[in-house]
């Protein structure tokens, strides 16, 4: 078991085969397809700041109307993509020094509150903070979406999107095209900004983040969807859901890829993939399941928690897996030895762990259970505490090279931390 692990992380043997004969074909096909399956989704009208210059008309997109509902692979070319992509990353990794400017552990400990701002009075749900520029998403009980900005110590509103119906369950930042190394040019609707954001209804919406308006609408689940995880490639997002499924999607056309139902399991709580994308972690009951994407197996199961799960996290450097319960514990997982290597235990004042994530290096774990805390990764000695939230914590994320970290709550309130 320990040898499928190792060898879906670090040794993938799959060679890349015949990459540009594969991508013409399946560019063409795509085209061919478009054409042959109309169709349209409805358009969610987003809601503008005040005074906000007003967004261009929206493009209706044509999502093609069969699936590969339950398949049972995915195609040569998509796995080609995740080969080349993962090999990329791999050895970036190897190469790249601790960059210059990124925050310490020692930095990170002394971040003070900057600012706070009430974004949604209904409450904020999710929230996540772009890779490598200073935007927020954040979304709310009454399927509000809202993309800030955090510059100069002070939070700007850029737009509020009307995205679903009921309660928005994630949000997530697309990357730009150079943040990770890509195998291929990204597709032509994945090089605007996209903010994708998920809904207790089992809706999931992707939009463009400069004009607001709806690209596509990803469609695999019958209940609330509980995890939404954007792919290494860029390219695609996987999706798990309360009705016991996983999904995986493409997001230039909305085309569910995979999919994946167990009833007779627990529903699932959280998901989540490897920096390097070829493995896929679900929370499930009180259960870690870690699957192999090009074979659909499942390639270890972790167990430790004594509640159900309800948040997890890749470390960047792909060693490690963080996973959070109601119990209020925290579990660090070691993938490759495949065992559990350190509890942090709950204080008399935790409540359920609602989000986990680590900074960029790695070096930094951040954990909302009630208050935020931030745990340095070699000894897990506790960095800082802080209670500035009068509602319990909903999510936590950092920012680029944690320059600073941002906490959301179940008031609907955003705060920034950083130095002064």
């Amino acid at each position: 078991m320990r040898q499928e692990l190792g060898h879906a992380l670090y040794q993938h043997d799959a060679a890349c085969r015949v990459i540009a004969r594969l991508i013409k074909e399946r560019d063409d096909a795509r085209a061919a397809l478009s054409e042959a399956c109309p169709g349209t989704i409805a358009y969610v009208p987003p809601v503008r700041q005040s005074g906000a210059t007003a967004p261009p008309a929206p493009t209706f997109v044509q999502v093609p109307s069969t699936s590969n509902m339950d398949g049972a692979s995915l195609s040569d070319d998509v796995l080609v993509e995740m080969d080349t992509t993962a090999k990329a990353l791999q050895k970036g990794r190897k190469k790249r020094l601790f960059q210059d400017g990124c925050a310490t552990p020692q930095q990170l400990s002394k971040y003070t509150l900057r600012t706070s701002q009430l974004l949604q009075p209904a409450g904020v749900v999710r929230m996540d903070v772009h890779a490598s520029s200073p935007f927020i998403a954040t979304g709310g009980t009454d399927g509000a979406l809202v993309l800030s900005e955090y510059s100069s110590g002070s939070v700007t509103v850029l737009s509020r999107i009307r995205a679903h119906e009921q309660a928005v369950t994630t949000t997530h930042l697309t990357v730009n095209s150079g943040t990770y190394p890509r195998p291929r040019v990204l597709l032509r609707a994945l090089r605007s900004p996209l903010v994708i954001s998920t809904a207790t209804d089992g809706t999931a919406r992707v939009f463009n983040r400069s004009s607001c308006a709806l690209a596509v609408e990803l469609r695999a689940h019958t209940a609330a969807i509980t995890a939404c995880s954007l792919h290494a490639t860029g390219a695609y997002v996987a999706t798990a859901s309360a009705d016991h499924s996983w999904a995986f999607h493409e997001l230039e056309r909305g085309m569910c890829l995979l999919r994946h139902q167990d009833t007779s399991a627990p529903a699932y709580t959280c998901a989540g993939f490897h920096p390097d994308g070829l493995i896929f972690a679900t929370g499930l009951g009180n259960i870690v399941r870690v699957w192999d994407m090009k074979s659909r197996a499942i390639l270890t199961t972790f167990e430790g928690h004594s509640q159900p799960l309800t948040c997890l996290a890749f470390s960047e450097n792909g060693y490690y897996l963080a996973t959070g319960a109601a119990d209020a514990t925290v579990k660090l997982w070691d993938l490759r030895k495949l065992q559990s290597f350190h509890t942090i235990e709950p204080d008399s004042a935790s409540m359920a762990v609602s989000d986990v994530a680590f900074d960029h290096s790695g070096q930094v774990l951040a954990v909302a259970r009630g208050s935020v805390s931030l745990f340095e990764t070699k000894a897990w000695a506790t960095l800082a505490v802080h209670e500035e939230h009068p509602a319990p914590a909903s999510a936590v994320g950092f920012g680029q090279c944690a320059a600073f970290f941002a906490s959301a709550s179940e008031d609907g309130v955003l705060r920034l931390y950083g130095s002064h």
